[in-house]
């Protein structure tokens, strides 16, 4: 495609309503549109170079063993109270009722429908290991949201789950997959490092199917250790989160891992419209890219 075939146009000058500049350039490239505070529209241009982003991390992730999955983000609230977590969210968790009555929430993150997939598919320690990852669409509460792509209402947002037999199999996929992160990086041009936060918090457990259901959910304490990369010009590009949450209780209970990794699409995205604007001529790069 031509980009004088384009429906959208570039603007002369930044939009004044916004304070991000990850936001501020990509709106005047013509590659997003606000649709209101928090919520914006990907344009031919920026749902291009989205998806190009995607693929990227799919083949890392698939390379680790990961598998993808497509998760609901109307979840229920029976869903979230057995984690007990409905009630400490409601801020930043959009929560309603439907025609039926029945309370439902916007997904802020889906640990609680993968560890219901756990519960409901892994009956035995031997059908673990296993990973499963999506990219999905996600809704958070923001009073004020002015970081543009990187932390709006509604977001797209790329996670990782596994599960593991032993806290030593969990350590050791936390290293191939963040490696795996670095790779991702690398590969999207962007340099990278890793800070490290912990924190404990409470956490229930849901009880697996099976001889391991035959006790009640435990109460045990999660390590999260929080883990993210980014990029080496914070102004230019974002910081893309990634965190782990390590289970530590009875031997029956399955250790859980969570890697959340936000905005490395957005750093990405960011990153390639700088290029653009300092040389017009990069964009698009090839010939196959221009019929692509």
């Amino acid at each position: 495609m031509r980009q004088s075939k384009l429906f959208t146009k570039t603007a002369k000058q930044p939009p004044r309503d916004e304070t991000s500049v990850n936001a501020k350039l990509l709106e005047q490239g013509g590659f997003i549109t606000k649709l209101m505070a928090g919520v914006y529209c990907y344009l031919p241009l920026g749902y291009r170079v989205l998806r190009r982003i995607e693929n990227v991390i799919r083949e890392e992730m698939n390379t680790l063993g990961g598998q993808e999955v497509f998760l609901p983000a109307l979840q229920p609230r029976e869903l979230w109270e057995k984690t007990g977590r409905w009630a400490g969210l409601k801020d930043v968790m959009y929560q309603f009722r439907d025609h039926a009555q029945r309370d439902v929430g916007l997904a802020i993150t889906h640990e609680e429908v993968v560890a219901d997939l756990v519960r409901r598919f892994v009956s035995s320690y031997k059908d673990l290991p296993i990973a499963v990852y999506q990219i999905q669409t996600k809704f958070r509460h923001e009073l004020r949201p002015k970081s543009g792509l990187t932390r709006g209402r509604e977001f797209s947002m790329k996670d990782l789950y596994s599960g593991h037999p032993s806290q030593e199999d969990c350590d050791a996929f936390y290293e191939r997959a963040k490696e795996s992160y670095r790779k991702i990086f690398r590969r999207l041009g962007l340099d990278a490092r890793i800070f490290q936060k912990t924190f404990r918090t409470n956490f229930k457990s849901l009880p697996m199917r099976g001889k391991m259901s035959s006790s009640p959910a435990p109460n045990v304490t999660m390590q999260k250790t929080r883990k993210s990369l980014t990029s080496e010009t914070e102004t230019t590009a974002p910081c893309a989160p990634t965190g782990q949450s390590r289970c530590i209780g009875r031997s029956k209970s399955v250790i859980f891992l969570s890697l959340a990794q936000n905005t490395a699409a957005v750093s990405a995205l960011f990153s390639l419209m700088r290029r653009a604007q300092d040389d017009q001529s990069s964009w698009p790069h090839t010939a196959s890219d221009r019929a692509a």
